[in-house]
């Protein structure tokens, strides 16, 4: 992997050796994995309907984002995601903390998209 592009994706809040490291230092395989994590419709339209979810329904759309963003260690978006549940568990206002997880989201897929294939 390029050092500019492993540069990219620690700016979007992917420690891309951490998830090397996840993958077995299998790098084919990662870069496979993140490029479906863009490509995944159903993900995107998770982020899409966070903001319209039932209480109930934003829970699990949350926990299963960062269960996967945390797998592949995406950082930013894992993150994002353990404050928007924090604010649902408090059943606080979360309108900034669900912009934050999407910004996140945008960001990954932005900057793995803009990767050469594995």
């Amino acid at each position: 992997m390029e050092h500019k592009y492993v540069a990219e994706l620690s700016k979007a809040g992917i420690d891309y050796l951490e998830g090397l490291h996840r993958f077995a230092d299998n790098q084919g395989l990662y870069l496979k994995y993140m490029k479906r994590f863009c490509t995944d419709d159903e993900l995107d339209q998770l982020m899409k309907s966070l903001s319209a979810a039932r209480y109930e329904e934003k829970v699990r759309i949350v926990h299963s984002i960062k269960g996967l963003a945390a797998s592949l260690s995406l950082n930013g978006l894992r993150d994002a995601c353990v404050q928007l549940e924090r604010s649902l568990a408090e059943r606080r206002d979360c309108n900034r903390e669900m912009e934050q997880c999407k910004e996140a989201y945008r960001k990954a897929v932005r900057v793995i998209s803009e990767m050469p294939p594995p």
